[in-house]
């Protein structure tokens, strides 16, 4: 497993497919190691198999299990191995490293 130092409020970035064109501007996705069809707005001229990129922020993560939960923008967050993050970039924090010698 990747070792990232991922945290609350970090940029999450998962690579999806998409399985189908649903009605009201939206598809259904397949998300790697989320093991149910998840739901959101159709990018523009989206078709099935497509790969797009999800980006949202972390609210959770579990270092212990590998998991980490993402909650995006649109709404709905859901929980992924570490493992199947595409990319992530930290939240500017203040900390230890702020602070004068």
């Amino acid at each position: 497993m990747r070792s990232l130092h991922i945290h609350i409020g970090d940029e999450i970035t998962l690579s999806a497919t998409i399985l189908k064109v649903l009605p009201n501007d939206r598809v259904s996705i397949s998300i790697p190691t989320f093991n149910f069809p998840f739901s959101i707005i159709a990018p523009p001229r989206s078709k099935r198999g497509d790969r797009i990129a999800l980006i949202g922020h972390a609210i959770f993560v579990d270092l212990e299990d590998g998991k980490v939960t993402v909650k995006f923008d649109e709404g709905g967050r859901i929980a992924v191995d570490i493992a199947s993050i595409a990319a992530w970039q930290a939240a500017p924090r203040s900390g230890a490293s702020d602070m004068p010698d």
